[in-house]
């Protein structure tokens, strides 16, 4: 059992950018007559991976000692204390079912994130996980440039791995002007290329400082399509993380002090955003909708801040709050995971998910820089856009980072 749950952790890391699900269309799925994609009930394939993962790994004959080495662990009452401000906001939502399964998938991914604390083994599955990283990069480099090149979906059916059917005629399907041309973006596999791009600019981080894992050929070619498939999500929160990156590989430690600083200084900066005035009267649609959408959080949070307004709920409450002036109806989370966080499970829910991060973050040394940067470029990211949160796959990406880099920490605190 012990070699199917290290089988069962691979794939699940090789499945995780796959977008294939099968969903519920429910009537709580419906705000102001339009279906709400954040609130459909949806089974995917990762979802069930980790759930066979997490089935595995109870069955193996250490896990009660497994069990009770994370009763000694820190970051293990931080979980379950997490999961229960998540478990009790439930009874707050007015949308049970897509509520409840938020939580369930949190509570698997949780799972996920505990296994790997304690079963990662850096010396020896590292290498593995390179190359997996590499070999996802890879095939979504191409696909992400044959979107581009014939400005729409490669396969144009969603059974093929969850690629959403799109086109220039698609409504609502992002457009980006390029030299005075209209073009639009790639998705890979993703639902919009702000996420293509925020995942690309991490798996290419992580292949770079783990190169020497790889076959040069492979890292070339890796290196290469990831790069132009980065460019062409035209994701510029992207671009940054990216370039955050590459700041710790070149300069190391004083690059690591620079990456700290700047993410800090975006932290902050991202909950001022509605009292910059002029970026809420901008003509660019990325910048305004942010500054309205965090303005409309904040005026819904005031009487709910302790314990929020109910996970995967204040999409029906930002739609009914939001100005109208410009979008219709543009109805989406607020694109801050930090202020979601504190609006949907208050405030109590964030510190402690902020603890996560910090139990890890604060152990980590010179050697595992690549978990630093993936780290930092999560929060980056996390300050100006929602998906970390709201969309399956990166939300499982942050899970098992957080895994591998408590794993890590851990038995660097013991040497």
């Amino acid at each position: 059992m012990r070699k199917l749950s290290k089988f069962l952790f691979f794939s699940l890391l090789a499945a995780l950018p796959v977008n294939l699900g099968y969903h519920f269309i429910i009537t709580q799925a419906y705000a102001g007559g339009l279906l709400i994609d954040y609130l459909i009930p949806t089974i995917f394939l990762p979802d069930i991976v980790a759930t066979f993962l997490i089935g595995a790994w109870a069955l193996e004959r250490n896990f009660k000692n497994d069990l009770k080495s994370l009763l000694s662990k820190r970051y293990f009452a931080i979980a379950v204390w997490f999961l229960f401000v998540m478990f009790l906001s439930l009874f707050m939502s007015n949308r049970f079912l897509p509520s409840a399964t938020f939580f369930t998938r949190t509570f698997l991914y949780t799972g996920v994130m505990l296994y790997a604390s304690l079963r990662f083994d850096y010396a020896r599955d590292l290498k593995i996980y390179a190359n997996i990283i590499a070999v996802t990069t890879l095939a979504l480099g191409i696909l992400g440039i044959l979107q581009y090149s014939f400005q729409g979906s490669v396969f144009d059916n969603y059974l093929i791995l969850g690629e959403q059917p799109y086109s220039a005629n698609t409504p609502s399907i992002s457009k980006e002007n390029v030299l005075g041309h209209t073009k639009v973006p790639a998705y890979g596999l993703f639902r919009h290329p702000n996420i293509f791009g925020g995942i690309l600019s991490i798996y290419l981080v992580i292949i770079v400082f783990l190169h020497y894992l790889i076959s040069p050929k492979i890292f070339r070619m890796v290196v290469l399509f990831g790069s132009f498939a980065l460019l062409f999500t035209f994701s510029y929160f992207s671009w940054i993380s990216f370039g955050i990156g590459l700041l710790i590989y070149f300069l190391g430690r004083t690059g690591t002090f620079l990456a700290r600083a700047f993410v800090l200084s975006a932290f902050v900066f991202s909950f001022f955003i509605p009292v910059f005035r002029f970026l809420s009267a901008s003509e660019n649609p990325s910048i305004y909708r942010r500054s309205n959408l965090l303005d409309a959080s904040y005026k819904i949070v005031k009487s709910d801040y302790l314990f929020g307004v109910g996970i995967n709920n204040s999409v029906v409450l930002l739609e009914k709050n939001i100005p109208w002036t410009r979008d219709i109806r543009f109805v989406q989370p607020v694109h801050n995971i930090y202020a979601l966080l504190v609006l949907e499970i208050g405030i109590i829910g964030l510190l402690l998910f902020l603890s996560l991060f910090y139990t890890g973050f604060s152990k980590l040394k010179s050697n595992t820089l690549f978990l630093q940067a993936a780290l930092l470029q999560i929060i980056f990211l996390g300050c100006f856009d929602h998906y970390f949160v709201t969309i399956h796959q990166p939300w499982l990406l942050l899970w098992l980072t957080l895994g591998i880099v408590l794993n890590v920490s851990d038995l660097q605190d013991h040497v």
